[in-house]
């Protein structure tokens, strides 16, 4: 069965902005309400106090989620070295694959029901996933041949040092670069 959608949920994108931001620095459930009050929601429309409390508790439970996914992160890091931003990326696309999975099961470990905007919400964070995770692929394949081709102009050059050096002529030289580097190296 879909979840309902809260009161906290419907209420503006600036109105739910103030809700974190208070949550974040330590303001009560009342100070909250009070704040919500100068706001001027329509009674109708403004959360109870026990609905704040259940919004209050999913959000540190996400807080406390995504701090412990930090520490993971950090802890990897720590553990295997910095190895740039490919292997951060992949930690981060892992760790929201992981999360995901975990909206799909409710707390007693059933399958979840996800309503159209679930659903797509899901299939958007799917999306993006894929999209980092190419995007991912086609940086280090760019950096890949970035590198291969600073290799390259540097073996180039200390070859011809070296020739220059050893008393090589110019053609021969170019013969040289061109059967070890291929003929764009002439």
């Amino acid at each position: 069965m879909a979840r309902g959608v809260s009161k906290i949920e419907r209420l503006p994108e600036e109105a739910r902005a103030l809700i974190g931001s208070l949550l974040k620095n330590g303001r009560t459930l009342d100070e909250i309400m009070a704040k919500l009050a100068e706001l001027a929601i329509p009674d109708e429309d403004m959360p109870s106090r026990s609905g704040l409390g259940r919004w209050a508790k999913q959000y540190a439970a996400i807080a406390d989620e995504m701090r412990r996914q930090e520490m993971i992160s950090k802890a990897l890091v720590a553990q295997y070295g910095e190895a740039g931003d490919s292997r951060t990326a992949r930690m981060n696309i892992s760790m929201a694959q992981g999360l995901l999975t975990r909206l799909m099961f409710t707390e007693d470990g059933q399958h979840a029901t996800l309503d159209a905007k679930e659903a797509m919400f899901l299939a958007n964070a799917i999306s993006s996933l894929a999209s980092a995770s190419k995007a991912d692929t086609d940086r280090e394949m760019k950096i890949r041949a970035q590198a291969e081709k600073k290799a390259k102009e540097e073996a180039a050059k200390a070859v011809e040092q070296v020739g220059k050096r050893a008393g090589l002529t110019a053609d021969l030289l170019d013969k040289l670069r061109a059967g070890v580097f291929g003929k764009d190296a002439v």
